[in-house]
């Protein structure tokens, strides 16, 4: 026969899968760098390159469908 689950044994599991969550927030708050400041060079280090490379062309300063991608009020 199959025991059924207690929710003592449904709360432990969900603490289980919590604790990477935990584990990750925990060593995030002790860096020094703002999340404005990682998110801008995540975007010049990773996502620019990427826009520039394969959109700039159409969606740049000769804008397509009213979309522009080379400013933050473009994106927006």
């Amino acid at each position: 026969m199959i025991p059924r689950s207690t929710p003592g044994a449904f709360l432990g599991w969900i603490l289980l899968a919590a604790l990477p969550l935990a584990v990750e927030i925990a060593a995030g708050a002790g860096q020094g760098a703002t999340p404005a400041a990682q998110s801008a060079e995540y975007f010049e280090s990773k996502v620019r390159p990427v826009l520039s490379a394969n959109c700039y062309d159409c969606h740049g300063d000769m804008q397509m469908a009213g979309l522009r991608l080379d400013s933050r009020d473009g994106l927006l």
